[in-house]
């Protein structure tokens, strides 16, 4: 239990900076599709914390509302802010998808831990995160390989979406809670 409390403590921090940083960046960005996109991760960030909070309370962890405090992933989210402060819509994208790169890595350390445990529910809980972050990242592909013809990437950028919001809806992650 105090390991499983550790991990989701650890990605806790980490879906607090997320959250910190696409709360930001929807207040920068002024590209409506893009602010539409940016509070979809925010949204989804905010429901991951919620679960991962379920978690750390019912192994009787005591959930956090502080980020990280140092690392490559602190870096990332710490470039995203910048960008931001520029303005610039393509540095932005780029800011974000290497943020969420850092924090697919951390799920990736978290569901090997829990593997090599033989945590199973933890493990698929770290997977769903895992795979929600992962289609965000390919979402922001879209715009950047559609950057040159805004047109074409809202209109992939809408596709995707509808691809995006049907994949893994069948894990129920306050059900694996529950059973936890």
């Amino acid at each position: 239990m105090e390991t499983t409390v550790r991990i989701f403590g650890d990605l806790l921090r980490i879906n607090n900076d997320r959250n910190n940083a696409y709360k930001k960046a929807v207040e920068a960005i002024s590209d409506i599709h893009l602010k539409s996109m940016f509070q979809s991760f925010l949204d989804e960030t905010e429901a991951h914390i919620r679960e991962i909070s379920k978690v750390i309370v019912k192994h009787g962890g005591e959930p956090t509302n502080n980020g990280t405090a140092a690392g490559a992933f602190h870096q990332a989210w710490i470039n995203l802010k910048h960008a931001i402060g520029k303005g610039n819509k393509k540095n932005i994208i780029d800011s974000c998808k290497a943020s969420d790169k850092s924090t697919l890595s951390e799920y990736n350390h978290a569901i090997e831990l829990f593997e090599n445990k033989g945590l199973k529910a933890p493990a698929l809980i770290c997977k769903a995160h895992y795979c929600r972050i992962e289609d965000d990242i390919k979402m922001l592909d879209t715009l950047t390989i559609s950057s040159d013809n805004p047109n074409t990437a809202e209109n992939e950028t809408l596709d995707l979406q509808k691809i995006i919001e049907c994949h893994d809806k069948n894990i129920n992650v306050d059900e694996i809670i529950a059973k936890m």
